[in-house]
């Protein structure tokens, strides 16, 4: 995996209509090893919203209904 496509912005899913996903901003990392993908990000990233909510796309750059990564 190339470094620049292990990186993913952190979103959260919210639980109001007009804006379902928030972020305090922050960087995920994402890293293959044997086989499975796994994340890694600091912990000031989470903020105030808890880590259960954590929203990371598959993609690189999100757009409107993108698919949550695996």
């Amino acid at each position: 995996m190339d470094f620049a496509e292990a990186i993913r912005p952190v979103f959260f899913q919210t639980d109001f209509e007009d804006f379902l996903y928030a972020t305090h901003g922050g960087t995920l990392f994402v890293a293959r090893i044997r086989d499975r993908l796994y994340g890694a990000t600091a912990r000031h990233v989470l903020g105030d919203f808890e880590a259960k909510n954590i929203f990371i796309t598959q993609e690189k750059q999100a757009t409107k209904g993108s698919n949550p990564a695996q």
